[in-house]
């Protein structure tokens, strides 16, 4: 079929599959389609029409993540993964351990001497302390020494220091950008 004969999209298909498209892009890496997207008519259309669209449209949803992700928000980027408009949180399934890496990597830097566990699956958005008890330990975390009688997960710190000069001694291809 010949792309002159295929039926034209309405705003609502074109906003959808525009998002689609701009997180697509942000799952490969693809900075220079990103560019595009954002520059492309679709996005004018909704900059110019935005009063037609709803607030969080999945384009202007996707745009936000893009940038949260610029910005290294992952607080940002969590919060609209809760609730994604369309199948855009399956694109997003994608982008999860990512932001998570560079979360760790920024709550390291932020939060010293220490941090706990449970502060880490909270803010990351891990399942439970098991989830973030194997992510923690493929970064390479150092825990503090134990001030009395810890008992539970919840009470375990990691130090920040250490695992950061850990971390960086790990494989890098992960990173978020």
């Amino acid at each position: 079929m010949q792309h002159d004969k295929l039926p034209k999209q309405g705003v609502a298909e074109s906003d959808e599959f525009g998002g689609y498209r701009l997180l697509y892009a942000l799952v490969q890496r693809n900075w220079s389609e990103i560019n595009v997207g954002l520059k492309s008519s679709v996005y004018e259309q909704f900059r110019q029409k935005h009063e037609r669209l709803p607030k969080m449209s999945a384009f202007n949803h996707a745009v936000q993540v893009v940038k949260s992700l610029m910005h290294h928000n992952y607080a940002s980027f969590f919060e609209l993964y809760k609730n994604p408009p369309h199948l855009s949180g399956y694109l997003m399934d994608f982008l999860v351990q990512r932001v998570r890496i560079s979360g760790y990597d920024r709550i390291l830097a932020s939060f010293r001497p220490t941090v706990s566990i449970s502060f880490l699956t909270k803010k990351l958005k891990f399942y439970d302390h098991q989830e973030t008890n194997e992510f923690i330990r493929k970064k390479g975390v150092v825990f503090a020494p134990a001030s009395g009688h810890r008992t539970s997960v919840d009470s375990l710190e990691i130090d920040c220091k250490a695992s950061i000069r850990n971390s960086s001694s790990h494989n890098r291809e992960n990173l978020l950008l």
